[in-house]
């Protein structure tokens, strides 16, 4: 990616984006919700993913016959799209409620039958149980929209240079990370064949703020003795093993330039450290 395309970050402190990331996560779960009801079932649940689309600055579900359910990040906004071009309705979160939000999407898609989002784990939060969304256009989301673009742009780019072994950027709506899969061993069992994961996610119950991060798939056994990373990047060891870049880290330098090239540096790197691990 051009370090014009990136976006600078640090508008607003990294660990006060979690009220936003949190609501935006259980908005996401109307497209996953769409996608699980009316989108061909995949073994690897790919078909509830979302893509982001960068002149929407919006997750977008997969195809549902031609058209596309969006969640505008910036102001938390639903959007159904036919040919990615007409928009045929739009359903602001603020002041509404999920079950709210889930009926309009089944009305504006003519659903079958009733949009119920799939059930994985999810951080609790008020909107699960019938609390309003307080989400309108603000600092937070706003930054929120930026990491999640600036993210694509630099995985896209890390998965190009992958030389064919990088699959799809997406965003998964249970962990609502958006990131690329580097399989190394194409024709092995999924669960057995090394494999480097490289993305970023808007904050977790391992860090409560934005980070990029790169696994490298087997863990390695001993973690004493893992190589250096560049560009502020740290090892994480406990529950899972991947480098990290945090929010923190990386905006601790404000120019957008020098962020783009810290981001970057650091996928190139964690990458290869990662491939050392697996070798």
């Amino acid at each position: 990616m051009s370090d014009h395309d990136w976006r600078a970050l640090g508008s607003v402190v990294s660990r006060q984006l979690e009220p936003a990331r949190l609501e935006l996560h259980w908005g996401a779960q109307v497209l996953a919700a769409a996608a699980a009801a009316l989108v061909e079932t995949r073994e690897d649940d790919s078909h509830t993913s979302m893509l982001w689309n960068p002149e929407r600055e919006s997750l977008g579900s997969q195809d549902m016959g031609g058209r596309t359910l969006y969640l505008r990040l910036r102001d938390a906004t639903l959007q159904l799209v036919s040919e990615d071009i007409f928009v045929e309705g739009e359903f602001p979160l603020g002041g509404r409620t999920l079950e709210e939000a889930l009926a309009w999407a089944r009305g504006a898609l003519s659903s079958p039958k009733p949009l119920t989002r799939p059930a994985y784990d999810m951080p609790p939060h008020p909107v699960a149980t019938g609390a309003l969304f307080s989400l309108g256009l603000d600092a937070a989301m706003i930054e929120l929209a930026s990491w999640y673009d600036n993210a694509h742009a630099a995985l896209s780019a890390a998965a190009k240079s992958a030389a064919g072994q990088a699959g799809p950027v997406r965003s998964w709506p249970h962990h609502f990370d958006i990131a690329t899969l580097i399989t190394l061993e194409a024709n092995s069992d999924p669960e057995k064949a090394k494999s480097i994961g490289l993305g970023m996610t808007p904050g977790d119950a391992s860090y409560p703020e934005p980070y990029f991060y790169v696994t490298p798939w087997p863990y390695p056994k001993d973690t004493t003795a893992l190589p250096e990373l560049p560009e502020g990047g740290t090892w994480h060891t406990t529950g899972w093993v991947g480098a990290v870049l945090t929010g923190t880290a990386l905006t601790s330098v404000r120019d957008a330039s020098a962020q783009s090239q810290r981001a970057q540096g650091f996928l190139r790197g964690a990458r290869d450290a990662c491939r050392t691990l697996l070798c």
